[in-house]
């Protein structure tokens, strides 16, 4: 083949490959677009219908935590009506099938449709409230592959809607990253053939996850700043990193909702108990390896550990030690967040455990003890890297 013909080819190859991208490009983009129900807002009702065959259960259920959403300093005022809602509202309907069909208009309702056996399934029930509420599954986040491996072929193909990834716009994503507690993250064998798992955890960390990550169903912190963002923080607007530590503005705009642990005006301090646990509350991480042990843990403990010139933090739990090997989760739990968003939930642990390194992604490292056990030993070595 002569050199004329060969740069021919290739020519042609990359004018191909271009258009291929193009059209790959726009149908990204149909996949990725999303939209927010134009839910109203306080000092405007929200309204709701529920069907009554849904059952006693699954009513109480769905109204109770609506009124929770409501309670955590979001801009919402639930409000419920005898008849289904004509214009924009939520309709909860017995079905066969457990489906949200999203309104993107304020002439129509959001249709819910849920199995009178979800009633049974806590933690796929708020993944379908998340969904009427607007909030996106967590393993469609684009960033998701980085810490989950979806398995497509386990997935029935009515579901994989659940699982592909998108490119969402800002105010789904709410300043937050990958949320393994979230309500968001569907159990592992949601809508898999036959019961296979869908997808499993990538970290190093992937056990201690597996163990805890249904332990508490319920909407995190993190899930209420996202409904924030999604549907208020039009109201707060040049707000949105007013707050510290993962915090969202109230609807006020002045102060701010803080995770567990942080309190001040813009989240900025974290709850210490002088009178429990240890009379240190912070270590500073240098470049040499320290260590620290806390003995008798009680009801409520936290420890900051930061560096000094603001590198990331290396942290490894050495020795935990529960009096209680079975049902552990029944007296407490340690929390270490060890990410960057203070906001996230941290990993959860119980049990006796040894030798478990974090990886240094922050400057910061929170640990935080909540429990109703006196016998709790953590012994932990951190410095900076």
């Amino acid at each position: 083949m002569n050199l004329y013909v060969l740069i021919v080819l290739i020519s042609v190859i990359n004018i191909l490959q271009n258009v291929a991208d193009c059209k790959h490009s726009r149908i990204s983009k149909k996949l990725t677009s999303a939209k927010i129900p134009p839910y109203p807002t306080n000092p405007k009702p929200l309204m709701y219908y529920v069907s009554k065959r849904l059952g006693t259960k699954l009513v109480r259920l769905i109204k109770n935590e609506l009124l929770f959403i409501n309670d955590m300093a979001v801009c919402f005022s639930f409000k419920e009506q005898r008849s289904e809602v004509k214009k924009i509202g939520i309709n909860f309907y017995r079905s066969s099938t457990n489906k949200v069909k999203l309104s993107t208009s304020k002439k129509k309702p959001t249709k819910v449709y849920m199995k009178k056996s979800l009633a049974e399934n806590y933690s796929q029930f708020l993944f379908f409230i998340g969904l009427s509420m607007g909030l996106i599954p967590e393993i469609t986040r684009n960033d998701s592959s980085q810490y989950v491996k979806v398995f497509s072929n386990n997935i029935l193909s009515s579901n994989l809607k659940y699982y592909k990834e998108k490119n969402y716009e800002s105010k789904f994503i709410a300043n937050s990253s990958f949320d393994v507690y979230s309500v968001m993250l569907s159990p592992p064998e949601f809508g898999s053939r036959k019961g296979k798992k869908a997808y499993t955890f990538k970290s190093h960390l992937a056990k201690y996850y597996k163990n805890s990550v249904e332990i508490n169903s319920y909407f995190k912190f993190n899930d209420y700043r996202r409904l924030w963002y999604l549907h208020c923080s039009d109201k707060c607007k040049r707000k949105t990193d007013y707050c510290k530590h993962g915090g969202y503005p109230r609807n006020d705009c002045v102060y701010c909702h803080c995770p567990p642990f942080f309190y001040g005006d813009k989240c900025e301090k974290i709850v210490y108990d002088q009178k429990i646990c240890s009379n240190k509350h912070q270590l500073f991480a240098s470049s040499s390896k320290k260590q620290y042990s806390i003995r008798n843990m009680q009801s409520s403990c936290s420890f900051l550990i930061k560096s000094k010139n603001r590198k990331k933090v290396q942290f490894n739990i050495l020795n935990l030690k529960y009096p209680q090997k079975t049902n552990c989760w029944e007296i407490g739990f340690l929390e270490i967040k060890y990410r960057e968003d203070k906001g996230l939930t941290g990993l959860l642990l119980c049990g006796n455990r040894k030798n478990i390194s974090f990886p240094s992604l922050s400057s910061k490292v929170i640990v935080l003890y909540s429990g109703f056990n006196f016998n709790v030993n953590l012994t932990f070595s951190y410095k900076e890297v």
